[in-house]
């Protein structure tokens, strides 16, 4: 969900098992630009931010992939 202009909020996106999210927000260390909000009992899986990065360092695909779905969702 992302607070439209008028404040009210605004659904951007259904994820599906195994989607992620917020990971623009550690990719580039800025604050998140939307809110999770569940439908149905969910399971979420995390990564510190350290080891985030240590992931990134160790992947470029996974980096070019990230960076790939950040130029997609700019449009």
């Amino acid at each position: 969900m992302k607070r439209g202009p008028d404040g009210k909020n605004l659904r951007v996106a259904v994820l599906q098992d195994g989607d992620n999210f917020g990971e623009l927000a550690l990719l580039r260390n800025t604050p998140r630009n939307a809110t999770v909000e569940t439908l149905t009992p969910a399971v979420f899986l995390t990564l510190a931010r350290s080891h985030f990065q240590a992931l990134l360092e160790h992947s470029p695909a996974t980096r070019a992939l990230l960076q790939e779905q950040e130029a997609q969702r700019k449009g």
